[in-house]
């Protein structure tokens, strides 16, 4: 699947994505992009607010299938762009996360779950003029 929109103000948001089987059946995946760049916005005097915005983003997701004893899920996300600031240089951010998750089915009624989780995040902004 992908979409495409452009603007004024969304200047160009474009996304994509594909899911599908892993190799040997043995589960699922989908990965996904994505890109951003909003104009500025504007002042009711007409004057820009000269903080237009880019992002870029990029993830992954795999899945093993639900139906076997033990189960386990990963998932990423990594992303990177500049924001603009009224009255200073572009702040960059970027950054991203792992996430995992596994299960296994001890009897009927009962099950064991252990997660993991990384975030890191990012932003550099330049001191106010």
């Amino acid at each position: 699947m992908a979409t495409l929109v452009a603007g004024t103000e969304n200047q160009l948001v474009t996304a994509a994505r594909h899911g599908g089987r892993l190799a040997g059946g043995a589960g699922n995946y989908r990965v996904y992009g994505k890109f951003r760049r909003l104009g500025p916005n504007v002042f009711a005097s007409g004057e820009s607010a000269r903080d237009p915005m880019t992002l870029g983003q990029f993830g992954v997701r795999l899945d093993s299938e639900v139906e076997r004893t033990s189960r386990w899920s990963l998932q990423g996300n990594v992303y990177r762009g500049n924001e603009g600031v009224f009255e200073r240089d572009d702040t960059e951010v970027r950054g991203g996360f792992v996430s995992g998750l596994w299960t296994r089915r001890l009897s009927p009624g009962a099950e064991f779950q252990a997660r993991a989780y990384y975030d890191h995040t990012q932003n550099r902004a330049a001191p106010v003029r």
